[in-house]
């Protein structure tokens, strides 16, 4: 072997044995820091948490972090990626020579959290920015930290932030200005969304245009619209050019972008996926059937005032099977959360009953079953679990949530009529069911609102509702 040959393998050892000798003793590589202040600007995306004040109950991570950081002359911009939620603050960058003693102190007890960061193992520390919130901006050793400290707690998070590559400063900027640029622009409605969904195919950008916004996506090109009083609804729009590329319809109750629908679908689609009994979850139900004619409570659930039960007895024999082929029996999927009633009854549980806890009437809840269909002046709505009640058998009495019948008038643009039911309250003495108003349905003719219950049809049975002008002139 030749003397270039031995000098290059003893390199390569050398190299080696030194890298080892390193990561054993936990001696850290620095990376050098700027020159000067203006090598600081430009974008930046959370890298990793390096510590976490332990009264604080929010995990940082990749996933939890859709953060973009922009940092130029004056300026620091905190942009969500996900919500378009964006703050500017404006700051004055300096690099500042600091000790230990200079950084927020940690005010918990030692080794209560093993997250504490060892600073004495850093060499060159800088303080960049500090600003109102408790806010500041350090560099260790070529390390970008963006620190928040409180006056109470002391030191509360360390974020160490990465360069990112992928969106422009310029984007960012644009995304705040769109943000505080909405003057004379509202939030769009459900009224609004029903009106958008009513032109289909035939929406356009210029539709979306009296309607707030944000911008989101990593190059904030994507317009999120929030819809009032619908919790349940995102609405997305490509806005990089002037032609409507996608309108996406999204509700949080899944992370699956595959399960959101477009809304240029048309009416009919955006309202069924709106239905609050549609499931978005992936699993199965496994019911053999049969049981005793005995009914059985499955659930007691405080927060809506009701138990549910089975008319038959036979929970023990039922199993919900998830994604992911592992099952539960119906009762403790349903104890620990890991299922609601609605998804087992849209994936197929039957003879599920809806009973308040405080029931003056003796009755019960229907929407739940699935077996009624309800339209409004022959347009399909889709309520709440809790929309109808009804006491007795054959010859029943129908009741309706007020509120929530005046919230389906008002978007399917019979205003007046909302108005008049709404008045009511206010005037008549009527019945309260698990916290929530009721009228009868022979009350509402008076009022000019007539309602038809088919009950030839047990299946699918029709619930319509008309409204007659002639009565309320």
């Amino acid at each position: 072997m030749n003397a270039k040959l031995r000098f290059y393998f003893l390199s390569i050892a050398v190299i080696f044995v030194l890298s080892a000798y390193l990561l054993i003793n936990g001696v850290r590589m620095t990376v050098s820091h700027p020159a000067s202040e203006d090598e600081i600007f430009g974008c930046y995306e959370f890298d990793e948490c390096l510590y976490m004040n332990l009264f604080s109950s929010f995990i940082a991570n990749k996933s939890s972090m859709p953060y973009i950081y922009g940092l130029s002359e004056g300026v620091f911009i905190e942009a969500n990626m996900s919500s378009g939620d964006i703050t500017q603050y404006e700051v004055q960058y300096k690099r500042t020579p600091v000790s230990i003693e200079d950084f927020p102190p940690i005010t918990e007890p030692p080794g209560l959290n093993l997250l504490q960061p060892d600073l004495t193992q850093y060499k060159e520390l800088y303080l960049l920015a500090k600003w109102s919130g408790g806010y500041s901006l350090y560099q260790m050793d070529g390390e970008l930290w963006f620190v928040r400290s409180t006056e109470k707690e002391g030191l509360w998070s360390i974020y160490r932030l990465k360069k990112n590559y992928t969106t422009a400063y310029d984007d960012l900027s644009r995304a705040y200005a769109v943000c505080v640029q909405q003057d004379g622009k509202t939030q769009m409605t459900l009224t609004d969304l029903y009106t958008l969904a009513r032109k289909g195919s035939t929406l356009t950008l210029k539709d979306f245009e009296p309607f707030q916004y944000k911008l989101i996506g990593s190059d904030f090109s994507i317009r999120r619209y929030e819809v009032e009083f619908a919790n349940a609804v995102t609405i997305f729009t490509k806005s990089g050019g002037t032609e409507l590329d996608s309108v996406r319809l999204k509700s949080p109750r899944t992370l699956d972008e595959n399960k959101a629908i477009d809304l240029c679908e048309g009416f009919d689609a955006v309202t069924a996926y709106l239905d609050p009994l549609h499931s978005l979850s992936d699993i199965n139900i496994d019911d053999p059937r049969g049981g005793e004619e005995v009914r059985e409570l499955i659930y007691d659930y405080d927060y809506d005032q009701c138990r549910y039960y089975l008319n038959t007895r036979r929970a023990e024999t039922i199993f919900v099977v998830f994604e992911d082929g592992s099952s539960l029996p119906l009762k403790q999927a349903l104890e620990e959360r890991r299922i609601t009633i609605e998804n087992a009854v849209a994936h197929g549980l039957d003879d599920v009953t809806m009973v308040p806890t405080d029931n003056p009437l003796g009755g019960e809840f229907t929407v739940l079953h699935g077996m009624y269909r309800f339209t409004l002046e022959g347009e399909a709505f889709y309520p709440s679990k809790s929309f109808m009640y009804v006491v007795g058998d054959s010859n029943f009495s129908a009741y309706f949530s007020l509120e929530e019948l005046a919230d389906f008038l008002d978007w399917y643009g019979y205003e007046s009529e909302a108005n008049t039911l709404r008045s009511i309250n206010n005037t008549v003495s009527l019945t309260v069911i698990a916290g929530k108003t009721y009228i009868r349905g022979i009350d509402l003719a008076e009022i000019g609102i007539d309602v038809s219950i088919d009950m030839t049809d047990r299946s699918h049975t029709p619930v319509n509702f008309t409204i007659n002008r002639q009565m309320q002139d």
